[in-house]
């Protein structure tokens, strides 16, 4: 008995300190369902109410017809919120251990690999509330910031631990490394580290010495890689393929060289573009050294590019999807950053391009062609084959199995058809275009002279062009609720200038455009003035391609709710201006939310006594709702500013209270007077100087003068006076315009130093 009771009075006390200590109060779902379904107030009051308390962050209520599609957006809501909770306190983090101004630049990296992590899949612990009112579904995320704050740090930690584990087993074994085996395994350990230590969203002076740790040890890596590309520029040969020996090595020490087997490789067409076939997908291949030897394709080539070029650097993919099937789990709070895995593949690159792993190739060969025409039909056979062999990509073969390229002209009832087939990677003939030909009279074609046999040698040389392109194609007509105002930019080696396709409203809005075979940058604008893509990507292209593949040419036109969320530092809502898109709005105590369309910039600038003005750009956004994180900066009272506040009236006025209208006019007529007294008190200073200066000439006249009438005295004595009076009068004026800027320099002092004491 006295056990059980024991056990009791344990049990107890473990229950109350989970209570007493706990990072988030109590809630009822119950009681925020029955307040959701019944509350007089508003839904979006009802979550103001809730963040206000400081505890939660919040997923913005949608109404939805349907309940999961409420629910997603409640937990996209949330994810948003956190996103901006996390860059904030970040920021915070960074800057306790960062005191440089020239790393700025690095904690906006930072942060932006932090958001890439954090997703609506990453957080745990989430169950949307959700109700049915008015025919909607209501759907509510809650996440509880102290919570969230200490799996972050955990979570973080352990990163931290597991990515020190690896780049201590990288430094054992890169003391020693004398085989190929050794390179291969403290590389994986190396990038092991440099992923999970650049997925961290939590820092502190240790963790940032493990990430510049990293970056060092990748970089003094990447420079013992010996990459023997031929020095000479080397010829290849269009729709052929063709193997270079190329030699892979490491030097750890200068007289040492050891084969990089067990490091893959991938060669990436710079300049130029290959057929997807035989391991090359979108201008790339992963390619194995063997004792030191890389044996390179260089892929069947489909592009008229005259110089060629193929970076050639180590492939890091094998490790990330190894490492992302080992963290990348369902029931962790953070994911592996894809920005982390961008920035280790982009270091690589830009280190290879550096050192100058660039295989030159150049397309010197012409593609042997031949010409079959149908014996029933004279066509003089030397226009043709001197249309073929002034192409400088194309010659004329009298042997079929020799061709690349065949031309065939063959009777097609009222016309003559010409069609263009070539051989494929696997060696067999596949058509690619062919086009008709009729008499300019009508009548059964058997021969052509003259302008027929101009049109048709016209199109041989169309047909031979349009080996090397290809079509985009695209729709919008098939989305309904788009945004009509829709530009394409196509960027792309068939254009000088990046090519512009405009949908409008009340337009066809679909179309193809020709592109040549290879590397295109595509771009969608939903804004007339193309302030910002919201999608810009790059790809190869071989074929026909359909630009909703890569993305919906369609943007809802939708008014989203941009969230604020101000400093903690800043009471936002007293002796404030906030300006939306030019216009004044209201900011409320218990939450601000702002409204516009997603597919649109907008302009925010917050203004606040005491605060240099926030001034941020929005740009088009994906997001169902956007938050803002508004953190102004404060104005520096220290010597320098106070200096400047007191010789220059007006100025603390107007630096210290933006968001005050009688406070800036009196700065402003502070100003004002100030260069008004200043500039009459000059005047008068000179005047009564320049005045002196004549009284005394005047006064010397008079007292040097001999033998003069009294009418001439009588001249002389009205000039000393009358220079006399003025000089008074300026010497007056002087003093009282002087008088006015001492009381204008005591007030601005005054009020300088009640400033002082206020901010």
């Amino acid at each position: 008995m006295h056990l059980l009771s024991a056990l009791h009075t344990i049990i107890y006390c473990i229950v109350c300190s989970a209570l007493l200590f706990s990072f988030c109060p109590d809630l009822d779902f119950g009681e925020i369902e029955n307040n959701l379904r019944y509350t007089e107030m508003s839904e979006q009051r009802y979550i103001n109410k809730l963040t206000k308390s400081g505890n939660w962050i919040v997923g913005t209520i949608q109404g939805d017809p349907v309940k999961p599609n409420a629910e997603n957006m409640a937990r996209a809501s949330l994810s948003a919120h956190i996103r901006s909770h996390v860059s904030q306190k970040l920021i915070q983090e960074l800057n306790e251990v960062i005191s440089s101004d020239k790393d700025k630049d690095f904690i906006s990296e930072r942060t932006e690999t932090t958001l890439s992590v954090i997703t609506d899949e990453t957080i745990m612990g989430v169950n949307p509330i959700s109700i049915k009112k008015d025919g909607m579904w209501w759907s509510i995320a809650l996440k509880c910031k102290e919570e969230y704050s200490k799996e972050r740090k955990d979570y973080n930690e352990k990163l931290y631990l597991e990515s020190k584990s690896y780049f201590d087993n990288y430094k054992n074994q890169s003391k020693s490394l004398s085989r190929s085996t050794d390179i291969s395994t403290a590389f994986e350990n190396l990038i092991n580290s440099y992923i999970l230590i650049n997925s961290l969203t939590f820092f502190d002076q240790d963790k940032l010495d493990l990430l510049e740790n990293n970056n060092k040890a990748l970089n003094i890596l990447l420079e013992k890689l010996s990459i023997d590309v031929p020095d000479k520029t080397i010829e290849v040969f269009p729709l052929s393929n063709k193997e270079i020996d190329i030699k892979c090595e490491y030097y750890p020490e200068i007289i040492q060289i050891i084969p990089m087997d067990g490091i893959d490789f991938i060669a990436e067409y710079t300049k130029g573009s290959v057929e997807d076939f035989n391991g090359w997908a979108n201008n790339k291949k992963s390619f194995s050294v063997i004792d030191g030897n890389l044996k390179f394709d260089t892929g069947y080539i489909n592009t008229q590019t005259a110089d060629l070029e193929v970076l050639i650097y180590p492939d890091v993919d094998y490790v990330v999807s190894s490492i992302n099937e080992k963290y990348q789990l369902k029931d962790q709070s953070y994911k592996i950053s894809p920005e982390a895995i961008k920035k280790l593949k982009e270091q690589i690159r830009e280190k290879s391009i550096k050192k100058d792993f660039v295989l030159k190739l150049k397309n010197g060969g012409k593609i042997p062609t031949f010409i079959k025409i149908d014996s029933k039909i004279r066509i003089p056979n030397n226009k043709i084959r001197n249309k073929i062999n002034n192409n400088p990509l194309f010659k004329v073969t009298n042997t079929l199995a020799d061709a690349s390229v065949t031309i065939s002209i063959q009777k097609d009832d009222n016309a003559i058809n010409i069609a263009l087939s070539r051989k494929n990677q696997v060696g067999e003939l596949e058509k690619i275009d062919e086009k008709f030909i009729r008499r300019r009279d009508g009548s059964t074609p058997t021969s052509f002279s003259g302008l027929d046999l101009t049109n048709i040698v016209n199109a041989i040389g169309q047909l031979l062009d349009s080996i090397f392109e290809t079509n985009l194609e695209f729709e919008i007509a098939k989305y309904e609720d788009c945004d009509e105002n829709v530009t394409i930019v196509i960027e792309n080696e068939k254009y000088d200038l990046p090519k512009e396709f405009k949908n409008f409203p009340g337009q066809t809005r679909e179309g193809t455009i020709p592109v040549k075979k290879g590397r295109v940058n595509y771009k969608i604008y939903y804004n007339r003035d193309k302030s910002s893509a919201i999608y810009d990507t790059t790809f190869y292209v071989n074929s026909v391609q359909d630009l909703n593949d890569f993305r919906n040419i369609c943007f809802e036109k939708k008014r989203i709710p941009y969230s604020l969320t101000f400093s903690e530092s800043i009471i936002p809502e007293r002796k404030s201006k906030l300006i939306w898109d030019g216009e004044n709005h209201k900011i409320n105590s218990i939450g601000t939310k702002l409204y516009g369309f997603r597919h649109s910039k907008h302009d925010i600038v917050y203004i606040k006594n005491g605060f240099k003005p926030f001034k941020k750009t929005i740009n088009p956004t994906n997001e169902i709702e956007y938050p803002i994180y508004i953190d102004p900066e404060k104005v520096r009272l220290n010597v320098v500013n106070n200096f400047k506040h007191i010789i220059l009236p007006g100025r603390s006025q107007i630096e210290l209270y933006r968001a005050s209208f009688p406070k800036q006019m009196q700065g402003y007529i502070y100003q004002a007077s100030y260069l008004y007294f200043i500039g009459k008190t000059i005047y008068h200073h000179n005047q009564y100087f320049n005045h002196q200066e004549k009284y005394d000439n005047a006064l010397m006249n008079y007292n040097s003068s001999l033998d003069q009438t009294p009418q001439y005295y009588q001249t002389l004595y009205d000039e000393v006076n009358y220079q006399h009076n003025l000089m008074s009068q300026e010497l007056s004026d002087f003093e009282t315009y002087g008088q006015y800027l001492i009381l204008l320099f005591a007030a601005n002092l005054i009020e300088v130093t009640i400033n002082n004491v206020i901010f």
